[in-house]
C-alpha cells in the first residue's frame, strides 16, 4: 500500500472507539478488558454468550478460535473472509462469522472488528443484538463517513463495522476510502472478519496488501468439497495467504 493512502489512514477512522464513557483506547495483547456492568454493554454479553451458547457448534468455534490464538503469530493481522455459494449459505456464513468472532473477542488478547456486508438482512442484529441497519451504501448517500459505521462494543475488543454489498461490488468511487480502511484495520485490529459473499475477491486483492494471513469460511452447510476447495485456489490467485478456515462445516487449517 502507497505510503498516501497510510497517511490517509491515520485520523479518519480515528473515533472509531468512542463509547458512552469516551476514549478506549487499544489493549495489549493479554490485558483484561473491562466491561461495564449495566445498561446495553451487559446486555450485549448476554445476548452474545446465550446466542454462542444456543448453537450446536459453539464449541467447535471456541476451539477453533483457540487453535487461531495459539498457531498465528503475535503482531501479525489475520482476516477472515467469508465466502457463500448461494443465497441460502448466507445466514449459515453470517452465523460462523458472528460467533467466530465473539469466540475471539472473548478470549480478550486482541482487538477484533467484524465487518458485515449485508446487515440490511438483520443477520447479526437478529441473532446476537447487533445494529444497526443499512450498510456503507445509505451511509454515502447521506454524506457520512466510514468511521460513523464502525461501532465500538465493550465487550472485549469486538467492533462490528456495516458495509452495504452495493458499494463493493460496484467499488465505484470508494477504492482508496477502503484501502485506507484497510490499513487502518492492519494497526488497530488483530483479527479482522469479514462477511462478504460475493464481494470477497474485492476484499480479498486489498486485504492481501495489509493482512498477514487469511481464514475463510466456505459454505458452512454444504459437503461440496470440491467446490470449496476451488474457492480457496480462487483466493490464493487474487493474492491471499489462505492459512486455513472452516470450510464445509469443518476447521481446515492448512
Amino acid at each position: 500500500m502507497s505510503s498516501s493512502l497510510a497517511a490517509q489512514a491515520a485520523e479518519p477512522f480515528a473515533d472509531h472507539t468512542q463509547t458512552a464513557a469516551g476514549v478506549d483506547p487499544p489493549r495489549r495483547r493479554g490485558e483484561p478488558s473491562p466491561i461495564v456492568p449495566g445498561g446495553v454493554e451487559s446486555e450485549f454479553v448476554r445476548k452474545a454468550a446465550r446466542s454462542l451458547g444456543e448453537s450446536g457448534l459453539a464449541q467447535k468455534y471456541v476451539q477453533f478460535a483457540a487453535y487461531i490464538t495459539k498457531n498465528f503469530p503475535d503482531g501479525a493481522s489475520l482476516g477472515l473472509i467469508g465466502i457463500a455459494a448461494n443465497s441460502q449459505s448466507h445466514l449459515a456464513l453470517s452465523d460462523v462469522v458472528a460467533r467466530l468472532g465473539i469466540a475471539l473477542a472473548s478470549r480478550g488478547d486482541a482487538e477484533t472488528l467484524i465487518i458485515d456486508a449485508n446487515l440490511t438482512s438483520a443477520s447479526l442484529t437478529e441473532r446476537i443484538g447487533i445494529g444497526p441497519r443499512g450498510g456503507l451504501t445509505e451511509a454515502l448517500n447521506l454524506g457520512k463517513t466510514y468511521h460513523e459505521h464502525v461501532t465500538k462494543l465493550a465487550f472485549d475488543g469486538l467492533s462490528v463495522m456495516t458495509i452495504g454489498r452495493g458499494v463493493l461490488t460496484s467499488f465505484e468511487g470508494v477504492e482508496s476510502g477502503l484501502a485506507s480502511l484497510m490499513e487502518t484495520m492492519r494497526r488497530r485490529y488483530r483479527y479482522v472478519l469479514f462477511d462478504l459473499g460475493a464481494a470477497a475477491d474485492t476484499m480479498t486483492r486489498l486485504a492481501s496488501h495489509v493482512l498477514d494471513g487469511v481464514y475463510v469460511g466456505i459454505d458452512m452447510q454444504s459437503t461440496d468439497k470440491l467446490a470449496a476447495a476451488v474457492s480457496v485456489e480462487e483466493l490464493k490467485t487474487a493474492g491471499a495467504k489462505v492459512l486455513g478456515g472452516i470450510i464445509c462445516g469443518q476447521p481446515d487449517a492448512r
